[in-house]
């Protein structure tokens, strides 16, 4: 059980990749994603209902006590339900609604991404894990409502939904860190019997403010609510899925998961309520005067997602339930709605209600699942929407017990407005069909089937309410829902339908002006245009193309990070006795660094350059590092190649003027560098370096070995050196990107020397044998997995030196992957012992110890033999500028 608890959120995540490929067939994984989740949430049900929880917890980052922790219980498994769900359905849909139209592949990796990280807050149990999938579910919303992205709306809805989410995610981080504090854990299950610790907490105010700017912006409550309606330019399945079903309601989910902690606070009940209820009436004010039809069902949402919200405002546990409720029955008709728009859509050609009218001739299945959603919004008896406003009503104290019965005059007025569609005059201009298989609309099956099934389970649980009891009941509340039919619910409905008529007749044309900007968040998108105006304003000031001008941006802004570090630092005496050959070295150094700046030679630049280099190995060598000198000889070797064979391509070999700036460049230069010495003087003169070193010292027999670089590079900081042949695995792919792009390639020169080919026979073989000899004994003595692949690179540019570099063209994309995959993949290795990720440990063969991270520095070998041949390879093969 617990192992698919796991594959609960990684399921549709693990099929999305395939997707991506699949293109025609994808449809088909996204629907194993949506339904091999419902089947793996489905055994839990009959545990849960028994009043237990389900959980999973793996040790995550041990040093910060964050732990992958997934739980299931009542209110994380039907919110899981609803996602999975209405997902099977909207795979279905969209089969069908995007037929023939390209990027299939893209579209459903999208959906099974967004899929999963909503299956992720669903059943995370840890606040850390619940971020990172509700960031995740932004991410995956970004291009999802941005899947036309050649149509400039579809990519501004995108950018308003991701900065506004992603902002009140990140605020929502800062909300979890000071609850964390607060409470020592992040865990939602260890919380909530730590309620009194963390509301006596000062910090609990801040983060409780932080916590519901998540909320807000995900949900989209006044004032964030503008990106809810800009994001209708995405395909209707989008619409109907992560604007009505999923999404938007996970701030509402979030509010319920925060509502043991802090619903009983005054601060709770004296923000979220009043901003539910303002979502709640303007959202519906605002649905009734829209003309575009999806975007009439989007402010309905926003009003709707407000009334969820006050009813989590009240603080109580008949509030959670009634809230709960509520988005049961909103997904079950507002989906159906979505899915009927984008059927109508598909037929006519528009969601212009103006042009729009007496379709239910043509498209009678599409009117009638309208009707039956329209029926269950507004509140008619044998629908889910009637229980669950009656609920509602219960769940509101005093006069805001009207609360529900006040705004459902609004929304039958805008359900008014979405069957007049249907059942109304003539349209006053005749809507052209999009779907090019017939002249007039019709309906069309396949996409009605998912909409007549919401809309039936939105009957379906009105007509038997121990369905939703039961549902209410795994939250441990106890409601009968259904109290029959009196005449005041009767004069209740007739009092509404008038109003609503009223209303409709009233607010059915455009918003005053003054209104307009308020209805859209014109305040908070023009801020918004302004803040993405100023970031393209600074972008094109420093992204200038030229190469000085970001050094000079990186070096200024490195040595402003590091001016408080050297202005509090302890110092001690910087003056060291050097060895007269220590001062030769650095009188060359620095002659070699002159020569590189004023010289106008290319070629005598990149041996000036080169003498630096080769001059600080000896120097590294003089102070008793042989790995760093041994790595820095090896890279200066490499790179002078390099350039070397970059300058043989040009047609100009000398360095044009000075830049006219050049004092600016020599000012910063020296006050950096002076700086940077500083600065490792202070680290290695510290504490922390002297506490460092006795921890690698004491540690190394553990990690069976006895060289500490190497040890430092693949045990204790591994993770950081996959980081680093990770980016370096993607610098060599955009090397590569980038030149082909560049040039034409021309056939690779074929060398001549026979002198060169004689003494290559020979040196090649033994550079690589050596080579493979500092792998093997780089836990013990110099070198290791880089070293190693750069003295076999360097074999190999020999060999092509001497043979035409075709001899050792290869791909070597590949190698870089499996270098790649080979690094990462020993980390798996500790996890499944239930070790942290990269442990490694030593194995004893024929009474030799060998270290497992042996094969760490094996994929280190590959990868850089690999990008190091790759970046040769490429440059060989660019034929000289016309």
């Amino acid at each position: 059980m617990l192992s698919a608890l796991f594959w609960v959120p990684f399921l549709p995540i693990a099929l999305a990749p395939l997707a991506l490929r699949a293109r025609a067939g994808a449809w088909l994984l996204g629907l194993a994603g949506a339904a091999g989740s419902l089947a793996l949430l489905l055994p839990m049900l009959p545990e849960v209902a028994t009043g237990h929880t389900l959980s999973l917890r793996l040790l995550w980052v041990p040093g910060l006590d964050v732990v992958y922790a997934l739980r299931v219980d009542g209110l994380g498994l039907l919110f899981a339900l609803l996602i999975a769900l209405v997902g099977v359905l909207i795979v279905l849909y969209a089969r069908a609604y995007l037929a023939g139209v390209p990027g299939q592949g893209a579209f459903f990796a999208a959906l099974l991404l967004f899929m999963g990280a909503m299956l992720g807050v669903a059943v995370a149990d840890s606040l850390v894990v619940l971020y990172l999938f509700w960031e995740l579910t932004s991410l995956a919303s970004f291009f999802l409502i941005g899947f036309h992205h050649e149509n400039p709306a579809a990519r501004r809805g995108a950018l308003h939904a991701l900065v506004v989410t992603v902002g009140g995610g990140l605020a929502m981080l800062g909300g979890v860190v000071l609850l964390g504090a607060a409470a020592g854990t992040v865990e939602l299950s260890a919380l909530a019997a730590r309620g009194a610790q963390v509301r006596s907490h000062p910090a609990a105010a801040w983060a409780l403010a932080l916590l519901l700017a998540g909320a807000f912006t995900k949900s989209a409550q006044v004032p964030f609510h503008f990106w809810l309606p800009g994001a209708m330019v995405a395909p209707t399945p989008v619409s109907a899925y992560l604007h009505s079903a999923t999404m938007v309601k996970a701030g509402v989910f979030l509010l319920l998961r925060l509502l043991p902690l802090f619903g009983e606070t005054a601060l709770w009940q004296a923000i979220v309520l009043p901003v539910g209820l303002a979502t709640y009436f303007w959202g519906s004010v605002v649905a009734v005067g829209q003309d575009d039809l999806k975007a009439l069902l989007a402010y309905g949402t926003v009003g709707a997602l407000g009334l969820a919200t006050a009813l989590a405002g009240t603080g109580t546990a008949s509030g959670r339930d009634a809230a709960l409720l509520f988005l049961l029955a909103h997904a079950a008709y507002k989906g159906t709605l979505f899915l009927v728009a984008g059927a109508v859509e598909h037929e006519t050609g528009t969601r212009s209600l103006g042009r729009l009218g007496g379709l239910a001739t043509s498209m009678p299945l599409a009117a009638v699942a309208a009707l039956l959603a329209v029926l269950s919004m507004v509140g008619v008896p044998a629908f889910a929407g009637y229980l669950a406003k009656g609920l509602a009503g219960q769940a509101f104290n005093g006069i805001l017990s009207q609360a529900p019965s006040v705004g459902g005059v609004l929304t039958m007025a805008y359900g008014m407005r979405v069957l007049s569609v249907f059942w109304s005059s003539r349209p006053r201009i005749e809507p052209t069909p999009v779907s090019g298989s017939a002249a007039h609309p019709h309906d069309p099956p396949d996409l009605l089937l998912p909409a007549a099934v919401l809309a039936l389970a939105g009957l379906f649980l009105g007509v038997w309410p121990p369905l939703l009891e039961g549902a209410l009941r795994l939250l441990g509340g106890a409601y009968g829902l259904w109290h029959g039919v009196s005449l005041s619910t009767v004069a209740t409905l007739a009092v509404t339908a008038a109003g609503g008529a009223v209303i409709a007749r009233l607010l059915a044309r455009p918003l005053p002006t003054r209104l307009q900007p308020l209805a859209g968040g014109e305040v908070l998108v023009r801020l918004l245009d302004g803040l993405l105006s100023g970031a393209r304003a600074l972008t094109a000031l420093t992204m200038t193309g030229r190469l000085r001008d970001y050094l000079l941006v990186v070096l200024v802004t490195g040595f402003g990070a590091a001016l408080p570090a050297l202005r509090r630092g302890v110092w001690e005496s910087p003056l060291v006795a050097l060895h007269p050959h220590d001062a030769v070295l650095l009188v060359l150094a620095a002659a070699a660094i002159l020569v590189t700046a004023t010289v106008r030679s290319l070629l005598s630049t990149v041996i000036a350059v080169g003498a630096t280099g080769y001059t600080v190995a000896l120097l590294f060598l003089s102070l008793m590092a042989p790995d760093l000198a041994l790595t820095q000889v090896l890279v200066e070797t490499v790179t002078l190649v390099l350039l070397l064979t970059v300058v043989s391509h040009l047609t100009r070999a000398d360095v044009p003027d000075r830049h006219p700036r050049a004092w600016l460049d020599l000012a910063v230069a020296s006050v950096v560098g002076i700086a940077t010495a500083a600065f490792a003087l202070l680290v290695l003169h510290g504490p922390p370096a002297r506490h460092l070193e006795a921890f690698f010292a004491a540690k190394a027999p553990e990690a069976g070995g006895a060289n500490l670089v190497n040890l430092i590079l693949v045990d204790f900081r591994g993770l950081d050196t996959l980081g680093e042949i990770t980016v370096l695995a993607i610098a060599a792919l955009g090397v590569v990107a980038l030149a082909q792009q560049a040039h034409s390639l021309s056939r690779l020169r074929q060398g001549t020397s026979i002198l060169l080919q004689t003494v290559t026979r020979v040196a090649a073989p033994a550079i690589v044998l050596y080579a493979l000899y500092l792998l093997a004994t780089g836990h013990y003595g110099p070198g290791g997995g880089f070293v190693a692949g750069l003295m076999t690179a360097t074999a190999l540019i020999l060999w092509g030196l001497a043979f035409g570099l075709e001899v050792v063209a290869r791909n070597w994309r590949a190698g870089l992957a499996a270098g790649l995959i080979l690094a990462g993949g020993t980390g798996v290795g500790g996890l499944l012992l239930g070790h942290p990720f990269l442990t490694h440990g030593t194995l004893e063969l024929g009474g030799v110890k060998v270290a497992s991270s042996l094969l760490f520095e094996v994929g280190v070998y590959i990868l850089v033999t690999s990008a190091t041949m790759a970046a040769v390879q490429t440059i060989a093969e660019i034929g000289p500028p016309p």
